[in-house]
């Protein structure tokens, strides 16, 4: 059996809780139910998650936003319109969601995507090739967490094939 690194430690965690979470909600419970289905000792999951299912559902945040800076590598090279840019940081991010829409519409406030605003916008306009440093970087991104919040607030409730109608919206928003 391969030695897991503390961080595929917590992502296999991560992934596990994350399929209890729709039932038992961001629980005890479904902690509990992740580390039986991984076989992580309890110990050991109480010493990557000290404070239990809240610093899950943080480091569900922070998994997210680490994938889409990951997604977003190159993006200024590849598409010269920065509108296209900045719609497709806002898609990758939903999709990053994706599989775990559920799991995302329980999250607790402070775990809530919206309380990583700041990181995602910051990271949507810098892979789009923004380097301002006067008060354009913090209007662009006021401007893309009014965007990036009601897409994703469309998005929970979005039942289109391939949610095509939160694509839409999103194409609006941008062209606002």
């Amino acid at each position: 059996m391969a030695i897991l690194t503390e961080g595929r430690e917590k992502d296999a965690l991560l992934d596990a809780i994350l399929k209890h979470v729709p039932f038992d909600g961001w629980s005890s419970a479904a902690f509990s139910a992740g580390i039986k289905d991984t076989q992580v000792n309890p110990d050991r999951a109480a010493i990557l998650f000290s404070r239990g299912i809240a610093d899950v559902a943080s480091y569900f945040g922070e998994s997210v936003g680490t994938k889409l800076e990951a997604s977003l590598d190159g993006l200024a090279e590849r598409e010269p319109s920065v509108r296209r840019r900045i719609a497709t940081g806002v898609r990758n991010l939903i999709m990053l969601f994706a599989d775990h829409r559920e799991a995302v519409r329980r999250l607790p406030p402070p775990h809530n995507p919206a309380a990583s605003l700041y990181r995602i916008t910051d990271v949507i306009w810098r892979a789009a090739g923004d380097r301002s440093t006067d008060y354009n970087f913090y209007t662009k991104r006021g401007l893309l967490a009014g965007v990036v919040t009601t897409t994703y607030l469309y998005w929970l409730d979005d039942e289109s094939e391939d949610f095509a109608e939160t694509w839409t919206f999103l194409d609006r928003r941008i062209e606002d």
